[in-house]
C-alpha cells in the first residue's frame, strides 16, 4: 500500500488540492522516510512471497534467501536518521529471529543436499560441517552393514593379538566406505544454475549417487511454510459449500487434486 501511494503521489497531490477541505498532505523529509522504509522492507517482502510457493522446493531456499536478505539489507543505505534507526532494529530483529535457522537439522540437511546451493550461503563453518556429519550418519543407517570377513592366517608361531588389528586396518583403508565416497563426490561437483529444477538434476544422477539420490529427494520435498497446505483449506472450503454438502471426501480429494493441476498437465493442445 505505501509502495503504491508513492507510485501514485503526484497524481494524489493534485486530486488533493482540489478538495474543500484538503487533509495533511506528507512533507518532503517525511517522503524520503517513506522511501527508506519501503527500500529496507522490499527484501522481506521477496522472502516470504518466495518461500510461500508451492509449486517448487521451499525448505532448501529458506537459508539462502535469508543470507541473502540479511546481505541486501546490510549493503542499503537510508539517508534519513530514522530510516538508519529502523534499519539498526531490523537487523538485529532479523539475527534474533534466524540465528538458528543453519543448525537446524531439516533445513541445514535440504540445502546441502540441494545442488544449487550445498554450502554456499553458510555464514558459520561448523554448522555445514555438522549438517554433512548428519547426511553421513543417515547413509550409514539406511546402508546394510556388511559382515567383515577376516582371513589371518595364525599359526603357533605367529600368534600376535595385534596382528587381528593390523589386518583390520588394512581391509577398511583398501575398503573406502561407499556412501561417503558419493557424498564427497558430489561436494565437489560445481553449484548448477539457480532456476534450474533440483529434481531434475537429482533424476539425471540418480545412478551415479543412488543413496544420496534417495536422501535428496526425501528432503527437498519437505514444504518450508504452512501456507500450501493453508491453500489447500481453502479451496476444500470454496469446492464444499452448503450447496454441495453430499459431496463425499472421496470426491473432495478429487476435485482438489485436480484443481492443483498446472494447465501444462492437461496436454488439451
Amino acid at each position: 500500500m505505501l509502495n503504491r501511494f508513492l507510485e501514485l503521489e503526484q497524481y494524489i497531490y493534485l486530486a488533493i488540492s482540489k478538495c474543500n477541505n484538503p487533509p495533511d498532505m506528507l512533507k518532503c523529509d517525511e517522503i524520503q522516510i517513506l522511501k527508506d522504509l519501503i527500500s529496507l522492507m522490499k527484501p522481506i517482502e521477496s522472502i516470504i512471497t518466495e518461500i510461500s510457493g508451492q509449486s517448487y522446493p521451499t525448505c532448501s531456499v529458506i537459508i539462502p534467501l535469508v543470507h541473502c536478505m540479511k546481505s541486501t539489507i546490510h549493503y542499503n543505505k537510508p539517508s534519513t536518521e530514522i530510516g538508519i534507526a529502523f534499519k539498526e532494529k531490523l537487523q538485529s530483529a532479523i539475527e534474533n529471529r534466524c540465528k538458528n535457522f543453519e543448525n537446524n537439522e531439516i533445513m541445514s540437511i535440504a540445502i546441502i543436499l540441494d545442488p544449487r546451493f550445498k554450502k554456499l550461503h553458510f555464514d558459520r563453518a561448523l554448522a555445514a560441517a555438522t549438517a554433512i556429519s548428519r547426511i553421513e550418519s543417515l547413509l550409514n543407517k539406511n546402508t546394510p552393514k556388511k559382515i567383515i570377513e577376516l582371513n589371518v592366517n595364525l599359526t603357533y608361531e605367529n600368534c600376535d593379538v595385534w596382528n587381528i588389528h593390523d589386518h583390520m586396518v588394512a581391509k577398511n583403508n583398501n575398503n573406502s566406505n561407499e556412501n561417503l565416497t558419493e557424498l564427497k563426490q558430489y561436494l565437489r561437483q560445481t553449484v548448477i544454475e539457480r532456476k534450474k529444477d533440483p529434481f531434475q538434476y537429482w533424476k539425471s544422477v540418480k545412478h551415479t549417487f543412488p543413496l544420496l539420490y534417495e536422501l535428496a529427494i526425501k528432503y527437498i520435498s519437505i514444504l518450508g511454510t504452512s501456507v500450501p497446505l493453508e491453500r489447500i483449506f481453502s479451496q476444500a472450503g470454496n469446492i464444499k459449500t452448503d450447496e454441495r454438502n453430499r459431496l463425499t471426501g472421496e470426491h473432495l480429494n478429487m476435485l482438489l487434486f485436480l484443481s492443483s493441476l498446472a494447465f501444462e498437465d492437461w496436454k488439451l493442445e
